[in-house]
């Protein structure tokens, strides 16, 4: 495969175009790909990775963690409040 650009998505995420052998192209979030570097399949079991620093676009393998759903859904609430507040 070849990685074809990085760029942010919609919303704040770093992400990178991938074409696979195939041909087919597929866009890749980093911090998922950097969790599944880090804790291998069981990234793809859990629902939710974090970034402990709630900064979207630090992506280093010591800033990404798994979560349960309800746990990353609590932390996005905190950080909208936290902006809010700002």
């Amino acid at each position: 495969g070849l990685i074809l650009s990085l760029f942010k998505n919609k919303k704040g995420y770093l992400e990178f175009a991938y074409r696979m052998r195939s041909g087919h192209k597929k866009n890749i979030k980093v911090h998922m790909y950097q969790a599944y570097m880090k804790f291998g399949d069981m990234s793809l079991i859990v629902k939710a990775i974090n970034h402990i620093d709630k900064n979207k676009t630090n992506n280093h393998i010591d800033n990404i963690q798994l979560s349960t759903l309800e746990e990353a859904y609590r932390r996005s609430l905190e950080t909208k409040r936290k902006k809010r507040e700002d």
